[in-house]
């Protein structure tokens, strides 16, 4: 889809399909070596780990990691948008995040109030093409090969930064019908979700 290569286009099915071949963590096989760690191979070639779903996450937990083992109290990181706020702000106040318009980026539609937490979006307003008037965004169905379609961004809060990276990426690719099972098991504490109900129009829902 030129995603990365920033080459946009809409590929043959037949490139789709050699994808999907491609694709899927039963692909990979982890090995103990001793001495914590640990071999990682795959089961065809073809086959690869990307990151992009959680490394944002995992950076601003060490970052935060370093400014509570150094014993500071108040202090806030953002990495790229993924956010973990400790302690209060400068006027002795919980931090306070704002959720984006997915359609009009010069607005914040929501502030949520942040305490010892982390927030992350994932949505398909800042990575996507258009061709032949339709939108393709950069969150590819793993299943289809296809973009996503229906959902316009997934705000996850959770006690991580790694834990809601994830999950909103997760949430993002899961049938409507299977959001709710979800936030106990990821251990989230809230989830706001905005879809697409027609042109111009979204539809919140609340989980949580």
């Amino acid at each position: 889809w030129g995603f990365s290569s920033k080459e946009f286009k809409k590929p043959s099915q037949e490139r789709i399909d050699e994808v999907r071949a491609q694709v899927g963590w039963r692909k990979i096989a982890l090995s103990d070596e001793g001495e914590q760690r640990c071999m990682i191979q795959f089961s065809q070639p073809g086959v690869q780990i990307d990151l992009g779903g959680i490394a944002k996450g995992y950076i601003c937990d060490r970052v935060s990691d370093l400014f509570i083992a150094a014993e500071v109290e108040n202090f806030l990181v953002n990495i790229g948008g993924t956010i973990f706020a400790h302690g209060r702000s400068k006027r002795s106040r919980h931090w306070v995040a704002g959720i984006r318009d997915p359609r009009d980026r010069s607005r914040v539609i929501e502030h949520i109030t942040l305490f010892n937490e982390a927030i992350a979006t994932s949505g398909d307003y800042e990575r996507y093409f258009v061709e032949d008037n339709k939108r393709y965004a950069h969150i590819i169905d793993p299943v289809t090969g296809y973009p996503v379609e229906g959902t316009v961004a997934v705000t996850v809060v959770a006690a991580t930064a790694i834990a809601a990276d994830a999950a909103s990426t997760i949430m993002f690719l899961t049938p409507p019908a299977e959001r709710h099972d979800m936030l106990k098991p990821l251990q989230l504490k809230k989830a706001i979700i905005h879809e697409e109900e027609s042109i111009g129009k979204m539809r919140r829902i609340d989980i949580g």
